[in-house]
């Protein structure tokens, strides 16, 4: 019986998706839209990081610094390492965001890494 219910469903959802692709509307955008959206929030560090690796578009450079800071606060804790020097922009702006999380726990880091990559999740899924 329960096969049954899960092949109704799948045909269910599969003419459901052939009607939408008839129409011109792009049936990953649906799938996105109403599938992934079903299990967003993460609990750990892991899911969080996973779920960024599923984004469909890059987030800001800001947006990103903020998740490279929180994240390495979160895995190593203060950053402990030299500034880069010369004209290396991209590894002082790395090392910068990890400084401005300086004093918080890996705890905190953490939590914090994950609400942010739940709330990019609703514009980057």
């Amino acid at each position: 019986m329960a096969t049954g219910i899960i092949a109704d469903n799948h045909i269910f959802l599969k003419a459901l998706m052939d009607n939408y692709t008839r129409y011109g509307i792009k049936v990953l955008n649906w799938k996105r839209k109403h599938l992934t959206k079903l299990n967003m929030s993460t609990q750990t560090l892991e899911d969080a990081v996973a779920l960024t690796k599923k984004f469909t578009s890059k987030p800001s450079n800001e947006e990103l610094l903020k998740l490279y800071g929180l994240y390495k606060q979160a895995t190593e804790g203060d950053n402990e390492t030299e500034r880069p020097g010369g004209f290396d922009f991209k590894a002082a702006a790395k090392y910068n965001a990890w400084m401005n999380m300086k004093g918080k726990s890996k705890e905190e880091a953490s939590a914090e890494y994950i609400q942010l990559v739940d709330e990019l999740s609703k514009s980057y899924l």
